[in-house]
């Protein structure tokens, strides 16, 4: 018979063989995923072969494909001698690992020679080239003459490889060899010729009865393979394992119950499958086919490199230094792999103490958040806050929160007075304001030449002194004169309740006047008695160590801004912002101690934006070291050591790990707004920066 049939031509004339009726055109064209003009080419194909065997004829009849033969029997043993399928170089090589690793058989050379029909030195070099393909996974091919080729390493590893070799073998054909191959060796290995195949599917069909729906998994088909390659190997002595904690992530899931009770069910019936291999089936349920990782030793070392750059990120984002590094690293890692296994598995953690973790430690968890995003991997875009919490109390157990808040300009509230140029009123106002409310808030003058839009609501109240206040509106804005007038108090004191963030204090203060109102009868007594105690209350909020440093936004105000022009190198944007931060004298030391921190590691740059980059100039054990911000526009982006170019550099000295918290979450939350960069390149940026940004 000198007519050859490939892999897909037999295919489809053994599942006509298997229907009476023939099978429905569209259909065929879905299974075979080809073109209606490739399928009746094959049609053509095949009737020739019929023809030279006689064994009749294929026909499409109604839309419907339909093989007509008088002895089906022997048309199927006509096939069995043809070579169903000439393996591509790729595809031999991943199905002699299959056979080599699922064969109940010892896989010999003379075996596989015979099976792919090719020649004793084809399979020699395809030997010699899976050992040193292997050899990079650890994993060994070896032989003996008792039982053959064997492949040996980490059970885990091995798992995997068989798992991709058996994606390539995707074709229909082949696939049916490997459940046939796969059928036999259970047979002979358990003594028992049920369909073990239909088993895979039993256990795919409870899952979904037990989580009460529908399953969708990638290729439902090739986890039905998989649940057999685990009965195989764990009935051949190689058993499954993995880490205590992974297991422990696993063990917690609905998809283990389910299965290990299946599991629990078949060994009643005298099926018995090791108890560890649920741990290897249930994350097939839970739809984790593939990793990035073949090897556990490559799993830990992404925990590890994750924990170091987090860390790292942390440090830059926070402008600190953790004395004790390696501890916290170690506390770190003790969390993440389990958080990597939770993710890797689709397992939800909810953490009931998120909303108390964010009001005690808001800063250090805006830090951790931010922390996480930096970090390259593909992972953090599945970390959610539950677990950004947990992160945070390792953080936060290496920090003093308290002291974090007690010097953090960013706690509080602000009241922005806009004035004309000469600020006298404003002044005379400011003064009465601190009267009426003491220091617990943060007073800013500002002229209205100066103010914009996009910094309104950057504070809790405003106060306009100016005779013509109608260039910007708000609904926090007061307008008065020299003299606050009682009606303008009870408008302040309205607005200060409504906005402020001192909630707590608000509410008690309230609380008090709601008590005492019978026997207050005057409205301004009253208004008078709420600034009392308004102002009696928050006396202990504020403390004398206070950094009191002017933030970002009335640094562009105030205009307090360094123009650095075009064509300058980092190192002269540099000492220009160092001169800023701390005089001329000073400031060159702390340049050619930057330029040295740049060069070395170039840590102290964080890039807030595309177009805004932090510079953090350190100044502990200084005596004189204090904390501050510079603020930098250029109008051709600066180059600084590993971080492109930036129009806009904010320069901030530091003297310990705490007190420049405050400003430089003021800095973070300045730039999440887009119109503030648009603001600062209108007012101080070049034509051509502001068209570039669309201002």
């Amino acid at each position: 018979m000198d007519i050859e049939l490939k892999s897909r031509t037999v295919y489809l004339i053994r599942i006509l063989l298997g229907s009476e009726d023939g099978l429905d055109v569209t259909s065929l064209l879905e299974k075979l995923g080809v073109t209606k003009r490739t399928l009746y080419y094959e049609l053509e194909h095949i009737n020739e072969w019929l023809k030279a065997s006689g064994h009749g004829t294929v026909k499409v009849v109604s839309h419907r494909v339909i093989l007509f033969t008088d002895n089906k029997d022997s048309l199927r043993n006509d096939l069995d001698k043809t070579r169903s399928y000439y393996f591509s170089i790729e595809e031999r090589k991943a199905m002699e690992i299959v056979m080599i690793s699922l064969s109940d058989e010892p896989v010999t050379l003379e075996m596989m020679r015979t099976f792919f029909d090719v020649s004793k030195n084809t399979i020699l070099f395809d030997i010699r080239d899976l050992k040193n393909e292997l050899m990079q996974r650890n994993i060994t091919l070896t032989s003996q003459v008792k039982s053959g080729y064997l492949i040996e390493g980490s059970e885990a590893s091995v798992r995997k490889l068989i798992g991709e070799e058996l994606q390539k073998l995707h074709n229909p054909g082949v696939r049916t060899i490997i459940r046939a191959m796969m059928q036999k060796s259970l047979e002979s290995m358990t003594s028992n010729n049920i369909d073990f195949h239909e088993i895979a599917r039993c256990l795919t069909r409870q899952y979904e009865k037990d989580i009460k729906g529908e399953i969708f998994l990638h290729e439902t088909e090739f986890v039905n393979i998989m649940i057999l390659v685990s009965w195989i190997r764990s009935t051949r002595g190689y058993i499954f394992n993995m880490s205590s904690v992974e297991k422990f992530a696993i063990s917690n899931s609905a998809s283990y119950r389910s299965v290990e009770l299946s599991v629990q069910k078949l060994q009643i019936h005298g099926l018995k499958i090791h108890p560890m291999e649920i741990f290897f089936i249930t994350p097939l349920f839970l739809g984790i086919h593939t990793s990035t990782f073949i090897s556990e030793e490559q799993e830990n070392s992404f925990i590890a490199e994750f924990t170091y750059e987090l860390l790292r990120n942390f440090e830059r984002i926070s402008c600190i230094s953790f004395v004790d590094k390696e501890r916290l690293k170690s506390q770190l890692v003790y969390h993440i792999r389990p958080l990597y296994f939770r993710l890797k598995y689709g397992i939800t953690s909810v953490n009931a103490l998120l909303e108390d973790i964010k009001r005690m430690y808001p800063v250090i968890f805006r830090f951790t958040a931010m922390a996480i995003r930096e970090t390259d991997s593909e992972i953090c875009s599945m970390i959610t806050d539950d677990e950004v919490g947990y992160l945070c109390i390792h953080f936060a157990s290496h920090l003093n929160e308290k002291r974090i808040i007690k010097t953090s300009g960013a706690s509080v509230d602000r009241i922005l007075v806009v004035g004309e140029s000469n600020m006298a009123t404003s002044i005379l106002v400011e003064d009465q304001l601190r009267s009426l409310l003491g220091n617990s808030f943060k007073y800013e003058l500002v002229s209205t030449s100066k103010i914009r839009d996009w910094m309104l609501d950057d504070y809790v109240l405003i106060i306009s002194t100016a005779y013509n206040s109608n260039r910007f509106t708000c609904d926090h804005l007061v307008s008065t004169g020299p003299i606050i007038s009682d009606v303008s108090k009870k408008r302040i004191l309205r607005i200060i309740n409504e906005r402020g963030t001192s909630d707590e204090i608000s509410g008690k203060v309230n609380d008090i006047i709601k008590i005492v109102g019978e026997y207050v009868k005057d409205e301004i007594a009253r208004t008078n008695l709420h600034f009392d105690l308004f102002r009696l209350m928050n006396k202990e909020a504020v403390s004398d160590d206070m950094v009191t440093v002017d933030g970002i936004d009335k640094k562009v105000k105030n205009g307090e801004i360094l123009q650095a022009g075009s064509g300058k190198t980092w190192q002269e944007v540099l000492g220009a912002g160092c001169r800023s931060l701390v005089g001329e004298e000073k400031g060159l030391r702390l340049f050619d101690r930057m330029v040295n921190l740049m060069l070395k590691n170039g840590n102290k740059t964080f890039r807030i934006t595309d177009d805004v980059l932090l510079v953090h100039c350190p100044m502990q054990g200084d005596p004189e070291a204090n904390v501050d911000i510079s603020v930098a526009v250029a109008e051709e982006p600066v180059d600084f050591p590993n971080c492109s170019g930036a129009s806009v550099i904010v320069f901030l000295s530091t003297k310990d790990n705490y007190t420049h918290w405050g400003v430089l979450d003021e800095v973070y939350s300045y730039f999440q707004v887009r119109n503030r960069l648009n603001g600062i390149l209108e007012l101080y940026g070049s034509e051509e920066k502001m068209i570039a940004q669309g201002v």
